[in-house]
């Protein structure tokens, strides 16, 4: 009874007889040897737990051409992505009566699972991983000899602000430039009086409006910043690399192994700053065509500190956050950068995300044959007012999502 119960939730789809028949063999066995009720029984489970059925999800058939996933197989596929975790009872229901592949079905679902607290895994796993604050308060840390006031407590704080972001986001289908611009964010006190507010009490985060033009999206958070400075100074290249890479979807290669690396303690003496000794020590030409694409970017965000406080001054000197792209393009600050994202790189941020959502879903890197479906999925997204619950629908019914090959050729 035990393992007719367990078995079909381990394997995620319905178990054959000669499959019971095995693991009962294994419980038989251990109960000839004269072990107990409890140790025979756990024998079983314990090869079921190392089954490759168990290790693996099966999504894989013996063909060199494309197959659409069984109901089974999606309904792994899409539990592990909405839930990082196996499909519930009423997913492996609807899996068994052969229906849960139909559209109208399937996007039922959807709803159902983002609606559910499991759903928050999917959140945190994927936005932690694309926007590089993974690792904050872990290998990367603001160092607490200059930086006294940054706790723990305040990087786990600003770490909860950006997944509840993209959590609201998903659930209410809110706008993805909303990640770039908004009105609004999500607070308790402790990280509203890092914010220099005092409108906010309470340990509890609540969504909050913004009126300050710096903050509001993704490049006003403390994770960001924090996770893209170096301990004890900002690193503007850092942050012109996110922006260049995480946001816009860009690559940038690797530096030069000769290129010179700026001290740890620049911007923190000689009278200048950051911006000016930086500027005086990058001489090496190689480097030059790179910087330009990445250094106004980063530059913009200098009236943001190490820790995302944001500042006026340097050194004493008035900080210039001035840049200009290549095109020719010119803003100055965190507010102008958003524009000049909303109405320069809207494409590239949209293209950019899509990419990364599909990606994460499959558990792959994305191939030259997926460009027609991140096409489909990115003309939906800008039809729909770029709404963010469209992206990931889209997502889950594309064709790499719903289908599989074993030589990585989907067509």
């Amino acid at each position: 009874t035990v393992l007719k119960q367990l078995l079909p939730k381990l394997f995620r789809r319905p178990i054959q007889q000669q499959d019971l028949d095995k693991y009962m063999g294994l419980y038989e066995l251990s109960i000839k040897r004269g072990e107990s009720f409890e140790e025979a029984l756990k024998a079983s489970i314990v090869a079921a737990f190392i089954s490759p059925r168990f290790l693996f999800r099966d999504e894989l058939k013996k063909t060199d051409k494309a197959y659409a996933l069984d109901d089974y197989q999606l309904a792994s596929r899409l539990s592990y992505f909405l839930w990082v975790s196996a499909p519930d009872a009423e997913l492996l229901s609807l899996a068994g009566k052969g229906k849960l592949r139909q559209s109208q079905v399937l996007k039922q679902q959807i709803g159902r699972m983002l609606k559910d607290p499991r759903s928050r895994r999917f959140i945190e796993a994927f936005s932690s991983e694309w926007l590089v604050f993974k690792s904050l308060g872990k290998s990367v840390m603001p160092d607490k000899s200059v930086f006294k006031f940054f706790t723990d407590d305040l990087i786990d704080f600003s770490k909860q602000e950006t997944v509840l972001m993209i959590e609201d986001l998903f659930l209410n289908g809110a706008s993805l430039l909303s990640l770039i611009d908004s009105d609004y964010s999500f607070m308790n006190e402790a990280l509203a009086k890092h914010y220099n507010r005092r409108d906010v009490s309470g340990p509890e985060f609540r969504k909050v409006k913004i009126k300050d033009k710096n903050r509001g999206g993704l490049l006003g958070m403390a994770s960001i910043l924090t996770a893209t400075s170096n301990p004890t100074r900002t690193n503007p290249v850092n942050r012109g690399l996110f922006i260049y890479e995480k946001l816009f979807g860009a690559h940038m290669a690797p530096a030069p192994a000769d290129a010179p690396a700026l001290p740890e303690n620049a911007g923190a003496s000689q009278g200048l700053t950051l911006r000016e000794e930086f500027e005086q020590h990058r001489s090496n030409p190689s480097c030059a065509n790179c910087h330009k694409k990445i250094d106004p970017l980063g530059f913009s965000l200098e009236n943001f500190d190490a820790i995302g406080k944001y500042r006026q001054r340097e050194n004493g000197e008035l900080i210039d956050a001035s840049g200009e792209m290549p095109d020719g393009s010119k803003f100055k600050g965190v507010y102008e950068l958003k524009k000049y994202i909303l109405s320069k790189k809207k494409k590239e941020f949209i293209t950019n995300i899509s990419k990364r959502l599909l990606a994460f879903s499959l558990g792959r890197k994305l191939q030259y044959f997926d460009e027609p479906a991140i096409q489909k999925i990115v003309a939906a997204v800008e039809k729909d007012d770029y709404n963010s619950t469209t992206l990931l629908r889209e997502v889950i019914m594309s064709f790499p999502f719903r289908n599989q090959s074993n030589n990585g050729v989907l067509k």
